[in-house]
């Protein structure tokens, strides 16, 4: 089984990855209808970026919101999901014993779902839990101009032998010896 988490980037099943990305990007694999024909389980801590962004989803998806990194690791080990996907709430740790159990519960897990841990930006935490990863992803957000910026016009290109070209290294030699 394979899960798509952008046009033409796929996790099969066996894989822990780990991905900071926009939620612009994460959304749209969230909803992909091709995804509604496996069980996927939505992880997410009490600040949770996406899940007010979940306008429709696919038919087997069931959302738990998590409390503690405890609460997360036994929704992890208790899961029976084809697809585990868990997005990052760094205010749920209080100290790198808790990152590691959830590691831990997140690599275990991937033996026999997809595993997916999702930020939209690194933290010391999600360090912790994507040394386990088995794949990483980083996702930038495309550069978008100011509005107010003033476009760049770049002057035309001259045509071969217009003249006022670039001079032959004979010329720019000459002189010296």
């Amino acid at each position: 089984m394979e899960f798509e988490l952008a046009p033409g980037i796929s996790v099969l099943t066996g894989t822990f990855s780990a991905m900071i990305a926009p939620e612009e990007l994460v959304l749209p694999a969230l909803t992909n209808p091709e995804n509604g024909r496996y069980l996927l389980l939505y992880l997410a801590g009490n600040t949770s970026g996406i899940i007010p962004a979940l306008t429709k989803r696919p038919g087997n998806m069931d959302i738990r919101i998590v409390v503690s990194p405890g609460q997360l690791a036994a929704e992890v080990r208790g899961a029976r999901h084809s697809i585990l996907f868990v997005e990052h709430d760094p205010p749920l740790y209080d100290s790198a014993e808790d990152a590691v159990s959830v590691a831990h519960a997140l690599k275990r897990a991937s033996e026999n779902a997809v595993v997916v841990l999702y930020a939209p930006r690194a933290d010391p935490w999600f360090d912790l839990v994507l040394s386990s990863a088995d794949q990483v992803y980083f996702f930038r957000e495309p550069p978008v101009p100011p509005r107010n910026a003033p476009r760049r016009v770049h002057p035309s290109r001259k045509l071969p032998g217009a003249g006022n070209g670039q001079s032959t290294l004979g010329s720019f030699f000459s002189g010296v010896t």
